[in-house]
């Protein structure tokens, strides 16, 4: 019995720790998209594929923003990324009032 526990134990624990590491790096969520990005989206796609498509419909989430598009050629595109990705760096920029005065005419 106590080997099947010194086994048993640490095999439960490795499998939700497996578990857990597929979930953060595969389990996504989708990101919103302009009408505007979206049309980009399918032209490129157009160009890429020479898609004979001539329409493209708006994939919708469930508050009414738009996650992606569906073609009339069958493709469908939907904006996703990781649900632990990190933010963007917000970078410092200078503003005209600190740059001007260092600038000698």
């Amino acid at each position: 019995m106590m080997n099947l526990l010194l086994i048993g134990i640490p095999v439960i624990w490795m499998s939700f720790f497996c578990y857990l590491f597929w979930y953060i790096t595969s389990a996504k969520h989708y990101v919103f998209i302009t009408k505007k990005y979206a049309n980009v989206l399918w032209k490129i796609h157009k160009g890429n594929q020479m898609c004979k498509g001539n329409k493209w419909r708006a994939i919708m989430h469930k508050d009414g923003n738009i996650i992606g598009f569906k073609c009339d050629c069958g493709y469908a595109y939907s904006q996703t990324k990781p649900v632990l990705s990190s933010l963007p760096k917000t970078i410092h920029q200078n503003t005209n009032s600190e740059i001007y005065p260092k600038i000698k005419f």
